[in-house]
């Protein structure tokens, strides 16, 4: 684990150069505007799934992994959704 007083400063550096545009749109931060001192406290992440060929089968498992993913790697408050859940339910 890298430690907030090393992984912070290195992240806002990232963020303000033109390769670190997109990752810094996708945090979410506990201020705004108190550059340096704020903390991460959600964060948008893409995954792309192959095509479900068996809904009814494949469906609830992806459910239920991803779930489990989140509930055991994510930060506190973070959920997942994609149109394509609602065909899994």
């Amino acid at each position: 684990m890298i430690a907030p007083e090393w992984f912070y400063p290195c992240l806002e550096e990232m963020i303000t150069k033109e390769a670190g545009d997109s990752v810094g749109r996708d945090i979410r931060w506990d201020s705004e505007t108190n550059i340096g001192k704020r903390k991460i406290i959600g964060m948008k992440e893409s995954a792309n799934f192959v095509v479900v060929k068996k809904i009814a089968k494949q469906g609830p498992l992806i459910l239920k992994d991803m779930r489990r993913l989140v509930s055991e790697y994510a930060i506190p408050g973070t959920w997942t959704f994609t149109n394509d859940y609602l065909n899994y339910e």
